[in-house]
């Protein structure tokens, strides 16, 4: 409702400022797609995170009809976006068939030109940013921009950013009133300033936050065109990010989660390299201090296992129902990575083929050696409909963090575009 509010009164100011300066009409675009699929998703059976399915309560099967509507008015200095969507969803759990419905706005911004080179936008706005696939590490309120998952769709965020573009830099002052929960972070009420320079073959980008009760966050990314074919790219950031969960087996309870940690670095370090069909090949390296180290990673699989032990055998009911509280508060509240170093590689057709479209994601932990595969295929099947296949593997033991809850997905679904 505040952002409808927003963008209500923003419209009205648009409105009189074309109006007042005589700017040609508004230009109406819309467009409807509506996904259904259904998905199959195997639980670790030997899970220690998840005894018995019985902590996550991962759903089986899971049939989503998904409507995605995206609307644009716009004129020579007026842009307003509206896509608002509505979720529907039933999924078997083994505890019978639950139902639930979920409607929003991934976007809801309006953009107004005005000066030489200076926009202002209000409203909820996707604002990602950098090269990188696997994580984000610049930025501070994307840091899984769901470049790897084709099903996920990022959720912009509430605010308010004046824009200036001089030459080759460009500049971005503003501040964020809200987050929502599927970005992942928790960055509500933050000011940032952002600098872009912009070369022939290199773009470069430096940003600094800080929310209203936290400490700053920098930020910066860079990426080179080393040929038509080869780029190289890094992203730094340095700061605070929500959620994570400190461990301390002499404590009770030894998990201790916490709604910001301490400041911690991360680096990416990524290449792409375009083959002569347009299909491109890129490698990163991901360095993240606010996973756990390898010690600490080893010994939260070892209370986890004391837990699961207990949950499932420990003769005293309230003891039971405690270890399975211990393994619930692990389960929402453990990092976004477990760990510290991960590599990843992922390989896609020409994104701007239009009959099909495939890609294969690879991710490894180079501390426990666990992985996850991945592979998504689309293709037009008419004018307005397309069908795609999409299937993730997680390898590992139990005790490492891409196998510890979930072994395989499999999903199968069509896209119909309405208009």
């Amino acid at each position: 409702m505040r952002v409808l509010l927003i963008l209500a009164v923003t419209v009205q100011l648009l409105a009189s400022h074309s109006h007042a300066f005589g700017e040609e009409a508004f230009r109406l675009s819309a467009s409807l797609e509506t996904w259904g699929y259904f998905n199959h998703q195997a639980p670790t059976r030997d899970s220690y995170l998840n005894p018995d399915n019985g902590v996550v309560r991962v759903a089986p099967e899971q049939f989503v009809a998904d409507f995605r509507l995206n609307m644009r008015l716009s004129s020579d200095a007026v842009d307003m976006v509206l896509q608002p969507r509505f979720l529907g969803e039933s999924q078997e759990n083994g505890s019978g068939k639950r139902n639930r419905s979920e409607t929003g706005f991934r976007q809801a911004f309006a953009r107004l030109a005005f000066g030489d080179g200076a926009t202002l936008v209000a409203g909820r706005n996707v604002m990602a940013w950098g090269p990188a696939n696997f994580r984000s590490p610049s930025s501070p309120f994307y840091f899984d921009s769901g470049k790897l998952n084709p099903l996920r769709e990022v959720v912009g965020i509430d605010l308010l950013r004046l824009e200036q573009v001089t030459g080759q830099y460009s500049f971005a002052l503003g501040h964020v009133f809200n987050t929502p929960e599927q970005n992942g972070s928790a960055a509500s009420h933050t000011s940032f300033l952002k600098i872009d320079y912009q070369g022939a073959a290199f773009l470069a980008s430096a940003n600094v936050a800080k929310r209203n009760s936290g400490k700053p966050f920098f930020g910066a990314f860079a990426q080179h065109n080393m040929s038509d074919a080869l780029m190289l790219y890094a992203e730094y950031g340095y700061g605070q990010r929500a959620g994570g969960m400190a461990i301390d087996a002499a404590q009770s309870p030894s998990f201790r989660p916490h709604s910001f940690g301490e400041s911690a670095t991360s680096i990416l370090l990524g290449a792409s390299y375009t083959l002569l069909d347009g299909q491109v090949v890129s490698l990163e390296s991901l360095h993240d201090r606010r996973g756990y180290s390898g010690a600490e990673q080893d010994m939260y699989f070892d209370l986890l296992k004391q837990s699961a032990y207990l949950a499932t055998n420990a003769p005293d009911p309230a003891l039971r129902g405690r270890s399975l509280g211990m393994l619930g508060l692990a389960a929402a509240n453990s990092p976004s990575l477990l760990g510290r170093n991960y590599l990843s590689l992922l390989w896609q057709s020409n994104p701007q083929e239009s009959a099909q479209y495939w890609r294969v994601a690879t991710i490894f932990n180079v501390h426990d050696r666990s992985g996850q595969i991945s592979g998504y295929y689309e293709k037009n099947l008419s004018s307005r409909f397309s069908g795609f296949i999409s299937g993730v593997r997680n390898l590992g033991p139990a005790d490492s963090e891409f196998r510890s809850v979930v072994e395989q997905v499999l999903t199968v679904g069509i896209k119909a575009y309405i208009f």
